[in-house]
């Protein structure tokens, strides 16, 4: 969560039946994330806005369909989603705030670090993490059919 995935790639099932792969390129991110306000109930909120490319498919799919193209979509941002998810929970689990919530909410929010910085570790494992992905296919026309 230190603001910037630069690049990496998402394999995601596909919105046609069977067991079929679509494979994504993320081009680029932005990641935000709200500290929390009250000592009392820990919530940090992380939005996170992803661009992608479709680098492979298998089966076929028509990327120019726009429901097909937001089924991707969804995929793509539960994929994301995931990841950070376990990402998060693995931290937690550890006691260990690799990502720097720590810091944020020194700096953001002075008054509920008082409250919690004797017991961040704690603090951190326990704390809930809301994360929401909005996902953004790129350069979709330049594919206009699935190779055969």
């Amino acid at each position: 969560m230190q603001g910037k995935v630069k690049e990496g790639t998402v394999v995601i099932p596909s919105p046609s039946p069977g067991d079929r792969w679509v494979t994504l390129r993320i081009k680029g991110s932005r990641v935000k994330v709200k500290p929390p306000t009250t000592p009392e109930a820990l919530r940090f909120s992380i939005s996170v806005k992803v661009d992608a490319e479709v680098t492979e498919i298998t089966g076929e799919l028509n990327l120019l369909d726009l429901p097909t193209s937001r089924r991707i979509e969804r995929g793509l941002a539960s994929g994301v989603g995931r990841e950070i998810q376990a990402a998060v929970n693995k931290a937690q689990s550890l006691q260990a705030d690799i990502f720097g919530f720590g810091d944020l909410v020194r700096r953001k929010s002075p008054r509920v670090w008082r409250e919690v910085a004797g017991r961040w570790e704690e603090a951190f494992s326990r704390a809930e993490v809301l994360i929401e992905v909005q996902p953004r296919l790129r350069e979709v026309g330049l594919i206009s059919e699935s190779p055969r």
